[in-house]
């Protein structure tokens, strides 16, 4: 499976074991670069959504990472785009862009899980 390939649902599901350890190592990388640039991940948004409409395009995102040194291969990007989109809206809202912390305890895979769940359970719960 191709990584840019990825669908909203079974998203992780089909990454392989080195799609993973790849993905991280991106999400890794962005993670540092905003850390350096940046003093929080509040101000890092809001130089990343450049128009100002409280989310962050495909577009943006590149031009954000670009802005913050990190030069990576298309795919990278919108592999990284992807999985923080997780409930793919074609945008990333703050919640979201805040996954790219990996310093919280939990990977970053395990907080997508959780938060595909919660969407899914609300979900349910609406259409109930």
């Amino acid at each position: 499976m191709s990584m840019t390939s990825l669908t909203s649902q079974n998203r992780l599901g089909s990454l392989t074991p080195d799609e993973r350890r790849h993905a991280l190592r991106v999400l890794r990388k962005i993670h540092h670069r905003i850390e350096e640039k940046f003093k929080d991940y509040r101000n890092a948004f809001r130089d990343f959504d450049i128009n100002f409409d409280g989310v962050i395009s495909f577009q943006e995102f590149m031009t954000g990472c670009e802005y913050c040194g990190i030069h990576l291969p298309v795919k990278d990007s919108k592999l990284a785009f992807d999985l923080i989109d997780y409930d793919n809206a074609k945008s990333i809202d703050f919640k979201k862009f805040s996954l790219i912390n990996t310093d919280n305890s939990k990977s970053i895979f395990e907080q997508i899980e959780e938060a595909e769940k919660a969407k899914a359970n609300r979900r349910e719960k609406y259409e109930q």
